[in-house]
């Protein structure tokens, strides 16, 4: 098949994952994403022994499904409109940073990623569908700087963060901070001395220092609640 008849086929065929294990490696060969890999007879599901690098073929989606990933992830700059297809475990970390036409991370919530995570700067307006990330390859600090997203509702529906440092654009966020409760972070921080904090973010953060242990996260949930009503922040009271 030549490299135009190959794309005509790509272009055509209606499903986003290619049903065979010699057009998925020629995809692969093509935009050039990965090296070491293995393709799995049975299921068509990728595992990567190295890194899975930006290459330079631009992205709007995944072919194929990708499992274990042996390094790190980084497609900053791609220019993906969909996450689904992510691999399902990253050993190291994930750089998603700058992917503008990205306006949702669904594909990341089965995914566990044991280095950092980054998805700055990229076009989604929430942030539903976070993976858990466990820190097993070093700080587990989470970056989430974002000048489109004004609400933390459904940010607690997917990941854990297990002890993570989480950094957000504080100053954008206007409502439904409770669900930071449930993720199991430690900080959560804009990038800004604590002076220029805005209140609701001081009041998450008190909590959190006064909690570190403390695994009920539904009490903290609550006790989360009442500081923010306390405090007249009733948009922020919501998950």
């Amino acid at each position: 098949m030549s490299n135009i008849t190959f794309k005509k086929y790509l272009k055509e065929n209606t499903s986003q994952f290619i049903d065979n294990a010699d057009d998925i490696k020629r995809w692969l060969d093509e935009v050039g994403i990965c090296d070491d890999y293995d393709i799995d007879a049975d299921t068509l599901i990728v595992n990567v022994d190295g890194n899975m690098l930006s290459g330079n073929t631009p992205i709007e989606y995944f072919r194929c499904q990708f499992g274990t990933v042996g390094g790190d992830v980084d497609l900053t700059d791609q220019q993906l409109t969909s996450l689904v297809g992510f691999p399902k475990h990253v050993k190291g970390y994930v750089d998603c940073d700058n992917m503008r036409e990205l306006k949702s991370f669904k594909g990341l919530e089965n995914t566990t990623i044991d280095g950092y995570l980054s998805l700055q700067f990229c076009g989604n307006t929430n942030y539903e569908f976070l993976p858990t990330v466990t820190g097993k390859s070093g700080k587990a600090n989470i970056y989430l700087y974002n000048e489109t997203v004004s609400s933390l509702a459904g940010i607690h529906k997917y990941g854990k963060m297990n002890g993570s440092t989480i950094t957000l654009n504080a100053n954008k966020i206007k409502s439904n901070v409770l669900g930071l409760a449930l993720l199991g972070c430690s900080v959560i921080g804009d990038g800004t001395s604590v002076s220029s904090w805005p209140k609701w973010l001081k009041i998450v953060n008190e909590l959190l220092a006064t909690n570190i242990n403390n695994t009920r996260r539904q009490d903290l949930v609550f006790e989360l609640q009442t500081r923010l009503l306390d405090a007249g922040l009733d948009d922020y009271a919501k998950l």
